[in-house]
């Protein structure tokens, strides 16, 4: 048994003395591929790396010197008392996960240098409130600064494209420049950035990603350019301070759901705006025969699960907060309901009452729409008398 307990330990500590090429003033580095550079892998401490790091552009090993080129995937991930980091000019590329969870940090600056920041690289960074983004960044990885706490944003001319996600939840970003060099900004990519009250798109853009703008509550001015040849789905949802969008004749490709067509008025005349016109219209006329269709179904279904209990619903008189579960849609309406958040009018359907516990019914219920055209959820409700308990399945 002495000797199995032996081999396992000898292992385990030649498996960590090996995790590194060598360590230099409690970095870590590994020899790159050309054997001139290194990458900096993590610290010594781990995530018990508090305070300030300060990255060397050459370090020495055995009497020879490297060139520090680039911080590897998951570096400093998760030091939470990480408060500043320097970088140097020697350094090209920030891996994935580099800076995530670091929530102590609260400046960088990433030097001339580097030309791509990872994936996830300062994601939820959540006291970081100024950035600087070298000159030579191409590219801005997926989730790259998401939920930080960003108040402005330069992106640099070198940057082509906006990953997706790479801004999301910056709720306090209330200033971005993007500049003429982007072609693309990625789906998600200021989703949720309440901040923002205005944003200019440049004419080197041609395509605006799924959601890009998504629930950028204050936005209320947004300049769309003649280059823009596509806007992708819900770009532009829940926006609810942006009464108006002009849209050019450049844009072929106008998503499901792009704009609150209900709450912002898209100005325009080209043959995509033709089409969500005659398609908002044949929408209105299909609710106005399914409220035809629903005032039928209204008598026999107060009958069914009371006449107390349906005026209970028509008045709005619901308990206990009601959240999205499974999607379905049934025809029909009974009761109306104003959402939380204000978002749209909903009205409940009665089906099937599927059995019955200490004088309750349990009813198969279902919210439906008329001016709210996104999930539209599934609920169960307890019923008896006027009392209308909701039961998510």
């Amino acid at each position: 048994m002495k000797k199995i307990i032996l081999i396992a330990v000898s292992i385990v500590v030649t498996f960590n003395a090996n995790a590194y090429d060598f360590i230099v003033k409690g970095l870590c580095y590994n020899k790159n591929a050309d054997d001139t550079t290194v990458t900096v892998e993590s610290s010594t401490m781990g995530k018990s790396l508090n305070n300030n790091v300060i990255i060397p552009p050459t370090v020495k090993n055995k009497r020879k010197s490297y060139s520090v080129t680039s911080i590897g995937e998951n570096a400093f991930n998760c030091c939470e008392n990480l408060t500043s980091v320097s970088i140097p000019n020697s350094v090209t590329s920030i891996g994935n996960k580099a800076f995530g969870g670091c929530k102590g940090l609260t400046s960088v600056i990433i030097p001339n240098s580097v030309t791509s920041i990872g994936d996830r690289a300062f994601e939820g960074c959540q006291n970081l409130t100024s950035v600087t983004i070298g000159n030579s960044v191409t590219s801005i990885g997926i989730l790259a600064f998401w939920s930080c706490n960003l108040k402005s944003l330069t992106i640099p001319n070198s940057v082509t494209s906006i990953g997706e996600n790479a801004f999301k939840s910056c709720e306090n970003l209330t200033n971005v420049n993007i500049p003429n060099s982007v072609t693309e900004i990625g789906n998600n990519a200021f989703w949720g950035c309440k901040g923002l009250t205005s944003v200019t798109i440049p004419n080197s853009v041609t395509s605006i990603g799924a959601e890009a703008f998504h629930y950028c509550e204050n936005l209320t001015s947004v300049i769309i350019p003649n280059s823009v040849s596509e806007i992708g789905k819900e770009a532009f949802q829940g926006c609810d301070n942006l009464k108006s969008v002009i849209i050019p004749n450049s844009v072929t490709s106008i998503a499901d759901n792009a704009f609150d067509t209900w709450n912002t008025e898209i100005i325009g005349n080209s043959d995509e705006i033709k089409r969500l016109r005659k398609l908002d219209d044949e929408i209105e006329e299909s609710i106005a025969q399914e409220q035809e269709y629903n005032e039928s179904l209204l008598n026999s279904i107060s009958q069914k699960i009371g006449a107390s209990t349906y005026n209970a619903l028509s008045s709005g008189r619901i308990t206990q907060g009601m959240r999205l579960s499974s999607i379905k849609y049934y025809k029909g309406e009974i009761g109306r309901y104003e959402s939380e958040n204000n978002r749209g009018i909903f009205y409940i359907l009665f089906l099937n009452p599927l059995r019955e516990t200490n004088g309750y019914t349990l009813y198969e219920a279902q919210f439906v729409s008329a001016h709210y055209t996104q999930n539209r959820p599934y609920y169960k409700f307890w019923v008896n008398n006027d009392v209308v308990t909701s039961y998510q399945r």
